[in-house]
């Protein structure tokens, strides 16, 4: 599961209350705080360049193999179809990865 700094930050905050007492409890809240200095342009990239694209390529991968596996085609689901949690269709299964 992935979420944005902004949800990490709010809830390190509501887990640690206001002022932390304990010497790790503290660290960790001052390196929760220093999220907001990540630059977003480095962040999108990862997200979608590099993690988006590896992500397709173990999906279609993983059709791949199981649809060779039972000898029948195999594709991607459409932006229509990833909507509602499709990853792909083997043969003419729809399958979520």
């Amino acid at each position: 599961m992935q979420r944005c700094k902004v949800h990490v930050q709010r809830n390190v905050r509501n887990w640690l209350t206001r002022k932390p007492k304990s010497g790790a409890a503290k660290e960790l809240r001052y390196l929760i705080s220093l999220l907001h200095h990540i630059k977003k342009l480095s962040w999108v990239k990862e997200l979608v360049i590099i993690k988006t694209f590896v992500g397709l390529k173990f999906q279609e991968a993983i059709l791949q193999s199981v649809a060779n596996y039972f000898q029948t085609t195999h594709r991607l689901a459409k932006p229509a179809e990833e909507a509602v949690g499709i990853d792909g269709f083997i043969g003419d299964k729809s399958v979520s990865i």
